[in-house]
């Protein structure tokens, strides 16, 4: 049976002699691994729509080995999100987190989807290094909300994290107008990061990833 979905390719890894594993996370199936069989081989029809970052349109069927790419086309890839170190950066960590913190289940696949998204388009808009951090910020908040860490309103570890609860339902877009400040969301993100002890896996320095 074909199953077709839409997904955000989070990495390839080399498999076999010419094989990509790519590792997906669908609005449909969450997390999901897909060999892409001869994708490395040249003029492979599959290059180019399979590069992490991107919305692609999958379709694949379920093997005895799991599931196997037959088709990719590419709906969205983020190229202004790759225009300066900052942006590229940030679009490493989204897809790190997303890896590193979600199993393979279809659990709130639609909402994980959705939130890779809204983060990555508003990714390529933002206009300067300030806004970059914030949404970074915003995007960790927001998956640890989904994950079920984030800590209640009322609870004491709440009070260590004011800014992160002021900007966890404001829509990316209006992040700038906000006014918080960048080093106050990320002492609050690194704080909460270390209180959840494993709970919410960051990938990389939160403040320096984005000076450079």
């Amino acid at each position: 049976m074909m199953h077709h979905t839409e997904a955000l390719i989070l990495k390839k890894d080399e498999w076999g002699e010419a094989d990509w594993l790519i590792t997906a996370l669908s609005a449909d199936f969450g997390k999901i691994r897909l060999l892409a069989q001869g994708a490395r081989k040249h003029g492979a029809k599959l290059q180019g729509h399979i590069e992490p970052g991107s919305v692609s349109a999958l379709s694949f069927v379920v093997g005895r080995n799991g599931y196997r790419l037959t088709a990719a086309r590419l709906a969205a890839f983020p190229a202004a999100a790759r225009s300066s170190l900052s942006k590229t950066r940030a679009l490493n960590v989204i897809v790190q987190a997303f890896d590193a913190n979600l199993l393979e289940e279809r659990d709130r696949a639609a909402q994980f989807f959705r939130l890779g998204e809204e983060t990555l388009g508003a990714l390529c808009t933002a206009e300067h290094l300030a806004a970059v951090r914030r949404l970074t910020a915003w995007f960790h908040t927001r998956l640890a909300m989904l994950l079920g860490v984030f800590p209640s309103p009322r609870s004491p570890e709440a009070r260590r994290v004011p800014s992160l609860l002021k900007i966890a339902d404001c829509p990316p877009v209006r992040l700038d107008a906000s006014g918080l400040e960048p080093d106050a969301l990320e002492r609050e993100l690194t704080w909460l990061i270390q209180k959840l002890g494993g709970g919410l896996a960051a990938i990389g320095p939160i403040s320096a990833a984005h000076r450079r």
